[in-house]
């Protein structure tokens, strides 16, 4: 299930945006309905399962032999209608179970994901198209109350910007980051343009680094610090949550700009005690 563990860990990706975590997602089923299709990439899923199992010691037939009970002979004497009762039949037919499951739970989250976000996902599919007043009322609809999008009432322009950009962007192997970067190069003349990118782009596609923050939260604040101000906790939290960046600061310098103003205070209070 090494597929779906990508996938997982994929749309997790800070830089991932809602358009192309549809079509991720859209290749990850194709992937797991070939996989359920093909008899013996099955076999060699199996087999590989297998050969790890005996590089620990443990014997995959001697095992299913004990732990699964034999079925009573056959009645029919022809050869064709019996059911072979082999580790390879049934470990494949549980497979099967669990592609099916994930594949109809993974294809109708997919489709209440796409028509919730269809007017963003229609707007941003490259290579982009023109799109009318009405497809940027329903987009900057979905986005939160008090952001910039919602003060938006002249839709039109919006469309008639959007056009302009989708002229500006005609390369063809462009992609979603393409089009907020080239959105970026000319903000100054399209200013609406590069801000439906912003907020497409900044949706979150999952809600796991919002439950990280609050599983982050009992590690910093528990029962040995539990007088801690508001101001303290916020900054720890966002430091403990972006632990990828603050790794990449050299210490050594933001040591060093701390202790300038803290220095210069001192010998203030040293000259004005004297």
């Amino acid at each position: 299930m090494y597929k779906v563990k990508h996938l997982t860990e994929s749309l997790e990706a800070k830089e991932l945006n809602v358009c192309d975590a549809a079509v991720l997602i859209k290749s990850t089923i194709s992937s797991l309905q070939k996989i359920r299709s093909e008899t013996e990439n099955m076999n060699n899923l199996i087999n590989s399962a297998k050969i790890t199992a005996q590089s620990f010691g443990v014997d995959s037939e001697t095992d299913f032999n004990h732990y699964h009970r034999k079925r009573p002979k056959r009645l029919d004497e022809n050869i064709d209608n019996s059911v072979l009762y082999e580790l390879l039949n049934v470990y494949r037919q549980h497979f099967n179970l669990v592609l099916d499951t994930l594949i109809n739970l993974t294809s109708s989250n997919l489709n209440v994901f796409v028509e919730t976000i269809q007017p963003i996902y229609k707007i941003l599919s490259v290579p982009l198209k023109v799109n009318t007043s009405q497809d940027f009322s329903e987009a900057f609809s979905l986005f939160p109350p008090m952001s910039v999008g919602a003060k938006l009432l002249d839709y039109d322009t919006a469309a008639a910007e959007w056009e302009i950009l989708g002229h500006l962007c005609v390369n063809e192997n462009l992609k979603c980051l393409d089009v907020l970067q080239k959105s970026e190069e000319v903000k100054h003349i399209l200013p609406w343009a590069i801000w439906f990118c912003r907020l497409s782009f900044t949706s979150p596609v999952t809600a796991a680094s919002s439950e990280r923050t609050f599983s982050k939260l009992k590690h910093i604040k528990h029962n040995l610090r539990s007088t801690i101000t508001s101001n303290r906790l916020s900054s720890l939290m966002i430091l403990s949550c972006e632990k990828d960046i603050v790794d990449k600061l050299d210490i050594d310098s933001v040591v060093t700009k701390w202790s300038l103003p803290n220095k210069e205070e001192y010998n203030y209070i040293i000259i004005y005690n004297l």
